[in-house]
């Protein structure tokens, strides 16, 4: 402008926004991206802060405690997932505070009615700093046990029943203390031997009777215990159920793993044992042993299908076969039949041995995966590792 105010030149400025707007855009669509793969991810996921407060939850976090998005923002984990006001013990969350890195437990949720396997997983900055916000996501391996395995308990009942499980015990070819079954194995409370572990001292028994009498006296049955301490059957057995649960003592019985080696398809342990508790048994029922270990393996084998099947029917129905319909396969009348798509994967010693016929009744096929034998050994161990 000139001194009377008048404008004599225009200085334009162009300033080149190309690039801003290109790397807005790319924001953009980085974000709708992470937010879709966020949304379709078919697990239970949160992002949580360190206060253990829902920053954002995914669908099927939502649809699994059966609120929206929006009111789960804010929220504490532990008031979603376990109706309680302080978090659980063993966290992950908890725990990878303290270790800074990825952090993994089997944690029982009471608000889904299940057990599950929650892993915590740490957000860092381009130099490794946390920065204050947690990804956790719930990894929907819903985990729950079934008492069929290579070590279930084979019981003859007082009736000549034949039931596998779910106790366990040693197998009888896996004991080389347990007397010659022979002597000891029969029906109901004559199943197993119990003993005190070997290093037990007459001293430390003292403070309980049952205890006592087996460092005492030796490895014996239910039945004698009862009889020598004139107790109630199911007070007994509980009893027991205690001292194994305290490693205190040892029960040995006859298992499947025994009828494996009966059959001639497992070698693992003292064959001779194996035949001698089938001979018993077997003569108890009025058939021959290698009957009697087809039809140990098939009840074990039926278990694992049905434990197979109400678990993808609760999902599939929010209901059991077991509890609709528990004897169908007995039934005169329906003749009913399950196949699934999935397949099974085996994992542990007994896998080879007892899936592939579970896998032939349910119309599909089982896969075993690299050092399948040792699997829940290695997974034991690897959890029980310190972390460096």
């Amino acid at each position: 402008k000139d001194a009377s105010g008048r404008v004599h030149e225009v200085v334009v400025v162009h300033t080149n926004v190309t690039d801003r707007d290109r790397a807005e855009e790319e924001l953009r669509r980085a974000r709708r991206e992470w937010e879709e793969i966020f949304q379709a991810i078919g697990h239970p996921t949160l992002i949580l802060d360190s206060e253990h407060n829902v920053i954002a939850a995914n669908r099927a976090a939502a649809e699994a405690v059966g609120k929206s998005a929006d009111e789960l923002r804010g929220t504490k984990c532990y008031e979603l997932f376990h109706d309680s006001d302080k978090h659980a013990d063993g966290c992950p969350l908890e725990k990878m505070r303290l270790s800074g890195h990825y952090e993994t437990i089997e944690i029982e949720m009471e608000a889904l009615n299940g057990t599950f396997l929650v892993s915590c997983t740490p957000v860092l900055d381009d130099q490794g700093s946390l920065i204050g916000e947690w990804h956790t996501h719930v990894d929907a391996v819903k985990m729950f046990t079934v008492g069929a395995g290579g070590d279930s308990h084979a019981v003859l009942d007082k009736r000549g029943n034949l039931t596998v499980g779910p106790a366990r015990v040693l197998p009888l070819v896996m004991s080389d203390s347990t007397p010659a079954p022979s002597q000891w194995l029969g029906p109901a409370l004559l199943s197993k031997c119990v003993a005190a572990v070997a290093d037990v001292t007459a001293e430390e028994a003292k403070h309980d009777d049952v205890l006592a009498f087996l460092v005492e006296n030796g490895p014996t049955t239910p039945q004698v215990l009862k009889d020598h301490f004139n107790m109630a059957e199911i007070t007994l057995l509980s009893h027991l159920s205690e001292l194994v649960q305290l490693q205190l003592i040892v029960e040995t019985g006859f298992t499947p793993t025994d009828a494996l080696h009966v059959l001639g398809r497992l070698e693992l342990g003292n064959r001779s044992a194996a035949v001698e508790g089938a001979e018993k048994l077997a003569a108890e029922l009025g058939v021959a042993p290698d009957e009697l270990c087809k039809r140990v393996l098939g009840c074990v084998e039926e278990k694992i299908e049905d434990a197979i099947l109400d678990h993808i029917l609760k999902i599939e129905t929010g209901k059991t076969m077991s509890g609709f319909f528990p004897g169908y396969r007995r039934s005169g009348i329906l003749d009913i039949h399950f196949k699934t798509r999935l397949p099974i994967v085996g994992i542990g010693a007994a896998a080879r041995y007892l899936l592939p016929s579970v896998a032939e009744r349910l119309g599909t096929q089982v896969v075993f995966p690299d050092h399948f034998e040792v699997g829940n050994a290695l997974g034991a161990a690897l959890m029980a590792a310190p972390k460096k």
